[in-house]
């Protein structure tokens, strides 16, 4: 595809909402299967929860080989908690949110970003706290409606989480009634090498006709939404390919939105 390529993947759910008897049953079977753990003596206060709700808008693993992009229970976990990793795409409303917590029986829950996954969240009496995403104080803060969902997600969370000083800031101004709840812990990435990667096979995929020797692969994760703007490099690198074949952007992320991703889709195209 020139000098770009693009793969994406749509997350396909069956039709229904989330009270649907094929969602608890999956649920059930993740939470009944996985190997229980002791509980750690060391663990007090309301982290001592049991299961803990992860709730984050993106994906899993688009291409298929073993590259993923996801918020890890692993920490929770290893103190005794269960946790359930769930999309906030997968929940068309708080009823939806509201049968998972009964059913699967949720003491306690953590979104990533305010508006997107904190909204689902509010008045089920489970205790929550946010993760603070770029749209939430770059783009959705800037939105009337938007911002008034925040303000009330704020004031019920119990905690929420920004990853730098000046987005702890942005957010102590906008809802400053929330300024005592708000923290700052860095933003950091754990990889693990996976064994089963081949570079000829991703390249394949990504539609790329040259080995791994050959090609120069920029990787760019991003869902494709405006906000994102993955379209900002493509004539540049486009450019680029025209002097050096070898040299490729490869854009990994799901389609959050349709009209955008036609848009993505044609400039990688041309």
């Amino acid at each position: 595809m020139g000098a770009g390529s693009l793969v994406s993947r749509s997350s396909p759910r069956p039709a229904g909402t989330y009270s649907s008897a094929w969602h608890v049953a999956e649920w059930k079977s993740d939470l009944q299967n996985r190997p229980r753990q002791g509980r750690s003596d060391s663990v007090r206060g309301h982290l001592f929860l049991h299961p803990y709700l992860l709730l984050r808008q993106g994906w899993t693993d688009p291409l298929g080989i073993g590259l993923a992009a996801r918020p890890s229970g692993d920490h929770l976990e290893a103190a005794g908690h269960a946790c359930v990793l769930r999309d906030a795409s997968d929940f068309d409303s708080q009823p939806d949110v509201a049968d998972f917590i009964q059913a699967v029986g949720v003491e306690a829950a953590l979104a990533l970003h305010l508006y997107r996954g904190g909204r689902l969240l509010r008045g089920h009496g489970v205790p929550f706290g946010i993760i603070f995403g770029g749209t939430d104080l770059n783009e959705d803060v800037n939105d009337g409606e938007k911002n008034q969902v925040m303000g009330s997600v704020l004031q019920e969370a119990r905690f929420a989480v920004a990853f730098t000083e000046s987005m702890k800031d942005v957010a102590r101004l906008r809802w400053p009634h929330a300024k005592g709840k708000i923290y700052v812990q860095s933003q950091g990435i754990v990889t693990a090498p996976n064994a089963a990667f081949d570079w000829n096979t991703f390249l394949r995929r990504a539609e790329i006709h040259q080995s791994a020797d050959e090609a120069r692969v920029f990787l760019l994760v991003c869902g494709l939404r405006r906000v994102k703007d993955p379209l900002y490099l493509v004539d540049a690198f486009s450019a680029w390919h025209q002097e050096e074949p070898s040299v490729y952007m490869v854009i990994v992320g799901p389609e959050v939105d349709p009209v955008f991703t036609r848009e993505v889709k044609a400039g990688v195209r041309r």
